[in-house]
């Protein structure tokens, strides 16, 4: 796996189940939502095993958020984290003076 690849995934389990808790379900629903066995969609929420390219794109749609969200490459919906606030710029975008 490619270190880029390797980055992305890390975190990838809590990604899952913030998203999840976010939609008020657990591993158990979001297993059921997909019709997955939940011992696998366990696994990926504890970093076990990482989706093939198809899981992860169900997986997204079932918590309605991108592939892109999950892998931590974007930020989750709902998420607080914002360029503006990681960056400390002010509200009125006037950071420059």
């Amino acid at each position: 796996m490619a270190l880029e690849q390797m980055a992305a995934m890390r975190g990838f389990g809590d990604r899952l189940k913030r998203r999840a808790e976010h939609l008020g379900l657990n591993g158990s629903d979001v297993a059921r939502r997909l019709g997955m066995d939940s011992s696998r969609y366990n696994k990926y929420e504890n970093d076990k095993s990482e989706p093939d390219l198809e899981s992860l794109i169900r997986i997204a749609e079932a918590l309605e958020a991108t592939a892109g969200q999950l892998l931590g490459m974007e930020p989750l919906p709902g998420s607080a984290t914002t360029i503006r606030t990681v960056l400390s710029v002010p509200d009125d975008g006037d950071c420059c003076r």
